[in-house]
């Protein structure tokens, strides 16, 4: 049974239930696609503070490099003073000293350099877990337009199935008075 109204318009008629279909996947849509534009804004926003985050990494690394370079410079320079001025024994211990301290330096750089890949991961992470959200989604608004489809199609046959109640219901009724007229001919 179809509800179909004429336009006061136009004169055009407007089937109720497609409009109602229509707005009903106009708003799943909607809601799904601004659900999925949240999620993405989420994730661009992460995205965006490991990319902070990891060009603060290169600078504090970069500086320290600086550092540590501008301290063995210093320190270079004052043993080569020193070396003037003291045995050979005080220069050995000064550059052993020097060698931990770069070793200490050195370790420090490893450190942020897996700081910088546990970063890398967790962006590559987040991308995936974007690719995966997008898929969910479309998954779900294909589940929801076809359950609609499914109930529209159910209601179609329920109201061809009652028409068809009708008739023959309508069919029996007029048999029945068909027959009583006969009787009463007779």
């Amino acid at each position: 049974m179809t509800h179909a109204f004429a336009c006061p318009h136009c004169q055009e008629a407007i089937n109720l239930e497609d409009s109602f279909t229509h707005q009903i996947e106009s708003q799943l849509a909607k809601k799904y696609n601004q659900h999925y534009a949240e999620q993405k804004a989420a994730l661009q926003q992460q995205q965006e503070e490991v990319r902070q985050q990891k060009l603060v990494m290169q600078r504090r690394q970069h500086d320290q490099q600086l550092e540590v370079q501008k301290a063995v410079d210093a320190q270079l320079k004052a043993l080569q003073a020193e070396a003037r001025q003291k045995a050979r024994a005080e220069q050995e211990t000064l550059v052993q000293t020097l060698q931990a301290e770069l070793r200490d330096k050195s370790e420090t750089v490893k450190s942020m350099q897996q700081q910088e890949l546990a970063l890398l991961r967790q962006q590559r992470e987040l991308e995936e877990k974007q690719a995966a959200l997008a898929l969910d989604v479309e998954k779900r608004l294909r589940a929801e337009r076809q359950s609609i489809e499914e109930k529209a199609l159910q209601k179609a046959r329920d109201e061809s199935h009652l028409k068809e109640e009708e008739q023959q219901g309508l069919i029996r009724a007029l048999t029945d008075q068909l027959h009583a007229m006969e009787r009463k001919i007779k």
